[in-house]
């Protein structure tokens, strides 16, 4: 009997050791947001990202220098400036504008003067903001838009308003597309996008031009002339990547129409809109409505919002949060990414003399481009907490995740991160109030952080 009694203890404690052994070296579950050691924190939410379920491949966050832009060149201050742009924003891509209007054109080519005098000095501008920022980092992508043609080329022979001009009775297709390459001959750089025209129903007193999606016998096609710019820049090393139509909005005559032209068109790289039709009071039900059905019905190629602002602080976070998530869109850009100082919704404000002040729409998009770069993919985020709005963000390898959480309720939260099989090793979290912009937040877990009511929170994840 002592024998089988000792026995037995052998086995249990041989068993004992085996199992603690197990247990050391097991990986930390996905559940478990504490530390070895740490106290169990109790929580109000939990966000769960699952990355296995993706959505589109990022291009990333950015924003427009279009007027005003020379302020910045002439800054004492236009080296800070820039670095601002590209080291503390952490910008993806630039949108820069045409301003390419010889004094003579055709039978003058050179740039050394404007038919309008004052945007000799935004081409400049434009030429040197493209060598500061790309000096910098040359993985910027650059968007360059056009808010029309030449005069010479519009059947006004005005830069504002009008549409292209005809010659023996017919459009003028042609020469709009040899422009095109004059342009791209006359400035410094062979952009990574282009756009023909700037929103091609809108028509105002700056530099338009009223295009339909179909030739009438009033206006031009869009996409023959999309069609005729495209083919003359092909022969250049490494053509741009045809963006269109850049609407107003998106109603159905301003995307939708232009859109279902280009949508079989090899030339067309990705679609272009901007959402203007969207205001303050628009209920946010009805523009991730809209924006789904931009998503689900242009699917077959990237999208890209690049231009928009105006709304309210809180509600520009849940609007760019439903733009990556309804509309699966891949490049986002801010339209007032510099502007005077008396524009209130402009990222960075510049004054006449050069001096330059970060507003809160700056911190708030720093949320997004700071953390999310070109090559992260979208996952699936949600939260058992129903107010909340995430967005979520995977880089390439797959070892760090960005969640940006967007709290409108004016309660604060303890909320726990977890990652569907996988640990979080690190983890790091930064937040805005509307009037306390982008500071560091403490943990009180692994991935346990307070997310402040009426606030947007960025936190990234290391993974294994």
């Amino acid at each position: 009997m002592k024998f089988m009694h000792f026995r037995w203890l052998y086995k249990t404690l041989v068993f004992l050791i085996i199992f603690s052994a197990c247990s050391e070296n097991s990986p930390t579950s996905s559940d478990e947001s504490e530390e070895p050691n740490e106290e169990p924190v109790e929580v109000d939410a939990t966000v769960s990202v699952d990355t296995n379920q993706t959505g589109q491949t990022m291009v990333g966050f950015g924003g427009a220098l279009t007027w005003n832009s020379v302020r910045i060149t002439n800054s004492s201050k236009r080296d800070e400036i820039i670095d601002i742009i590209v080291d503390d924003l952490g910008v993806d891509m630039i949108r820069l504008k045409n301003w390419y209007y010889p004094v003579g054109y055709p039978d003058n080519k050179e740039p050394d003067q404007m038919v309008i005098g004052w945007h000799k000095p935004l081409f400049d501008a434009t030429n040197e903001l493209y060598d500061l920022i790309t000096s910098r980092n040359p993985d910027i992508k650059i968007l360059f838009s056009s808010w029309g043609p030449h005069n010479t080329l519009k059947s006004n022979d005005f830069l504002f308003r009008g549409t292209l001009k005809k010659q023996d009775g017919e459009f003028m297709y042609d020469e709009f597309a040899t422009y095109w390459e004059d342009i791209l001959n006359h400035i410094s750089f062979v952009p990574d996008y282009l756009s023909i025209q700037n929103e091609p129903t809108w028509v105002a007193d700056w530099e338009t031009c009223e295009w339909r999606p179909a030739e009438t016998e009033d206006f031009p096609s869009y996409e023959i002339a999309f069609d005729k710019v495209a083919e003359k820049l092909s022969s250049f090393a490494n053509p741009p990547v045809m963006v269109g139509p850049e609407s107003a909005n998106l109603s159905f005559e301003g995307f939708d129409a232009f859109a279902i032209e280009l949508q079989d068109n090899p030339k067309l790289g990705v679609y272009g809109y901007h959402p203007y039709n969207f205001r303050d009071d628009s209920p946010l039900t009805e523009i991730r409505a809209t924006l789904r059905e931009l998503g689900e019905n242009f699917s077959d190629k990237p999208r890209f919002m690049t231009e928009y602002d105006g709304l309210e602080w809180m509600k520009s976070a849940q609007f760019i949060n439903s733009t990556l998530r309804e509309a699966n869109t891949s490049a986002y850009l801010y339209w007032a990414l510099m502007w005077d100082e008396n524009n209130e919704h402009a990222m960075i404000q510049v004054d006449e003399e050069g001096n330059y002040e970060l507003t809160k729409y700056y911190h708030l998009m720093k949320h997004y481009s700071k953390f999310v770069d070109e090559g992260y993919i979208r996952v699936e985020v949600s939260s058992d907490e129903t107010s909340l709005d995430q967005i979520a963000f995977m880089n390439e390898d797959g070892s760090e995740l960005t969640v940006i959480t967007v709290n409108p309720s004016n309660s604060a939260m303890e909320v726990r991160f977890r990652v569907e099989g996988k640990s979080i090793t690190q983890s790091s979290s930064y937040q805005s109030l509307e009037n306390e912009p982008f500071y560091s937040i403490d943990k009180k877990g692994v991935a346990v952080f307070t997310i402040e009511g009426s606030s947007i929170t960025t936190t990234v994840l290391s993974l294994n």
